[in-house]
């Protein structure tokens, strides 16, 4: 039977379907294992004002892969969304939002540490314009987040601005800290990078030609819906359980081999997260 993984997605229990309900869809159509990753604070009806607030974020995060691991091998990040940063530099000023940031992260970094979450993630950069203030605050987090994956060997997704020259100033970023480049994920990364990533590895989400145009690139790439879990937005970005129809439909048409899916969704998850899958 066909094995389906998505690697970066969002529930909402607040207001969407959830984490198990996510899950148990996916199951169905043929998914054995997601990543769930925080939304911002305010999707779950989280008012931070101090680093502590964030552990309410990561607590609905951690208790909702539990609770998703009854139909799927469902796996935790933790991080600060560059969005939610450049709100702390808006609204509490650079400096604040720097050290508001830096405990967040090392709270994160714990909770990997203890085998709660099985990484950081996603944090790096807006693919928006901004203030130059919020993005300089956005890469000292960034470095930050990739000295702690080294120190835990761990996988750590990065969101970034759209284009190549993003990637390459991550590629210098890693080798100078030195973090294994297999293990830093390029979170809605572009089909186009794929064989190009210096070693890092691409997270492409479904959406328009984007499979077929990654499994025309190679095979060392992982797939992603980013689902929201936003009923005001509905299958944005994508639902997870689309990944297994439009991968059943690319397998009919022998567009893809069983072999091919096999080491996309199988055995390049299993090497990023160093997990089993059934």
């Amino acid at each position: 039977m066909m094995r389906i993984t998505d690697n970066h997605a969002h529930a909402n229990p607040v207001r969407g379907l959830g984490f198990a309900e996510v899950a148990r869809r996916f199951k169905e159509v043929g998914g054995v294992a997601i990543v769930f990753a925080p939304l911002l604070s305010w999707h779950y009806s989280v008012s931070v004002t101090s680093p502590e607030d964030y552990s309410r974020v990561f607590d609905k995060v951690l208790r909702g892969a539990q609770e998703a691991s009854v139909h799927v091998k469902a796996l935790a990040v933790l991080g600060i969304h560059p969005a939610e940063l450049v709100a702390w530099v808006e609204g509490f000023g650079a400096n604040r939002a720097l050290e508001m940031a830096e405990k967040v992260m090392n709270l994160a970094a714990r909770y990997v540490e203890e085998g709660l979450a099985v990484g950081l993630g996603e944090v790096g950069r807006p693919h928006y314009k901004t203030s130059k203030l919020a993005v300089n605050v956005c890469n000292k987090i960034l470095d930050l987040s990739l000295e702690l994956a080294k120190d835990l060997s761990c996988p750590i997704h990065l969101h970034l601005e759209r284009g190549y020259d993003a990637v390459r100033d991550v590629v210098e970023r890693v080798r100078k800290v030195g973090v294994k480049p297999s293990l830093v994920v390029i979170h809605h990364a572009e089909p186009k990078v794929i064989g190009r990533a210096g070693g890092l590895t691409p997270s492409v989400p479904r959406r328009g030609k984007n499979l077929r145009e990654a499994f025309a690139k190679g095979l060392d790439f992982l797939v992603e819906s980013d689902f929201i879990d936003d009923p005001k937005r509905p299958g944005a970005v994508s639902y997870p359980w689309a990944i297994a129809l439009e991968v059943s439909e690319m397998l009919r048409e022998g567009f893809v081999s069983e072999d091919a899916v096999e080491r996309v969704f199988v055995e390049n998850f299993k090497r990023v997260y160093n997990v089993e899958l059934d």
